[in-house]
């Protein structure tokens, strides 16, 4: 179940604007209590009303920036890999900064 009160409440404070807040936003309320969303990107471009291609540059850039770190999950019997999205510990913690300690692991 996703834990989205103090991940969306960060991603509120957030100096972004537009589709990458729209994201963001997305992101944090898809998020479990590890931070981390499972959320696809093609579910993710629904929520905000644009192109998985967008998704994918908006994902890079907030990543570039910080925001959350993306890496795959994994792919089971050979199909394709999903992504699994982390926003940092201070999403998790109402902080407001930005953390790079922030680990993708599989848990």
């Amino acid at each position: 179940m996703p834990m989205s009160g103090k991940a969306t409440e960060w991603a509120w404070e957030q100096p972004l604007s537009g589709t990458k807040k729209l994201l963001l936003l997305a992101v944090a309320r898809e998020v479990d209590k590890r931070g981390k969303c499972r959320a696809t990107q093609e579910q993710l471009a629904q929520h905000c009303g644009c192109s998985v291609r967008q998704v994918r540059r908006l994902m890079s850039e907030l990543s570039g920036e910080l925001y959350l770190r993306g890496g795959p999950l994994g792919a089971l019997n050979g199909g394709r890999a999903a992504n699994i999205y982390v926003l940092p510990r201070e999403a998790r913690e109402k902080a407001i900064k930005p953390d790079a300690d922030v680990r993708i692991d599989q848990k």
